[in-house]
């Protein structure tokens, strides 16, 4: 018994060695905050500054960014999102979509970058066990997917007008065309900035587009898997964030940013298509 445990713990060693120089070296990146005791923390520098709201903070023409602590009411930690606001004016948006083949955020962020360094990528709307878009998606004017009916928003671009709007209040037309445009589901907040209620218990990371009344467009991420879709709406609907109506995009596993090397969130699981922001 001895001499096997003895022969079992140098075959342990040998192997996490092994693995040890197997290992291949991370690209570098900035995880998201991590979670937060609900007690204050003390404020760091920079984009890692803990706050409990940084307030809006300019990255560059058009383009700012914020993390605001969301307490969950059942919860003992505190979730950090980070929010991305544009300015369509100056700031473009691209829908990327290769269909059935499949990137993290950080490989997409690597293949867009040998052509057009994006400001910002997060991950898009929902997709199927094949790869491809669940719902209507159109990028660069190549349009696939059927539109969701009676439920769900669509984020879209025409001739350089980015717009956010209910599918309920104003479904998809056989006449519309886009250059870009992705759809996804619930509407988090609603025009008259009345929040999604129905009742949900799944906490997941999560992604979110948004547009605020005077027309930018915020781009959420909740990085932990800690809130639920009706807590997260419940946090969007704050007049200081002033967002005329939210919608949700895929999360859990996909949600995932890229904001340059010392700001990003991989996600756990490669995906098809993403939105991407670019300097005019």
């Amino acid at each position: 018994m001895k001499n096997g445990l003895i022969a079992l713990t140098l075959s342990f060693l040998y192997l996490t060695s092994c693995a040890g120089l197997n290992s291949p070296t991370p690209l570098p990146s900035r995880s998201a905050a991590p979670l937060l005791p609900t007690a204050p923390a003390a404020a760091l520098a920079g984009p890692t500054d803990q706050s409990s709201d940084t307030g809006w903070l300019p990255l560059g023409a058009g383009l700012e960014r914020r993390e605001i602590d969301v307490h969950p009411p059942e919860a003992s930690l505190t979730e950090r999102l980070i929010l991305f606001r544009l300015d369509p004016e100056t700031v473009a948006f691209r829908v990327h979509y290769t269909p059935g083949r499949v990137r993290v955020i950080s490989s997409w962020a690597q293949a867009l970058a040998t052509k057009a360094l994006p400001l910002l990528i997060v991950n898009a709307g929902f997709f199927t066990d094949d790869n491809r878009v669940a719902a209507f998606t159109v990028a660069d004017g190549q349009a696939e997917g059927r539109s969701y009916v009676d439920f769900g928003g669509m984020f879209s671009v025409q001739e350089r007008k980015s717009r956010l709007r209910s599918l309920t209040l104003e479904p998809l037309r056989p006449d519309e065309s886009f250059d870009q445009a992705v759809q996804g589901f619930p509407v988090l907040v609603r025009p008259g900035r009345t929040p999604f209620t129905s009742p949900d218990n799944q906490h997941s990371r999560r992604t979110a587009i948004a547009q605020t009344s005077t027309g930018q467009i915020v781009l959420v991420i909740a990085p932990h898997y800690s809130l639920t879709l009706v807590e997260l709406a419940a946090r969007l609907i704050d007049p200081k964030l002033d967002l005329a109506i939210a919608v949700n995009l895929d999360g859990g596993s996909s949600t995932g940013y890229w904001a340059g090397r010392g700001d990003n969130l991989d996600s756990d699981k490669p995906i098809p298509a993403v939105i991407a922001a670019y300097p005019r």
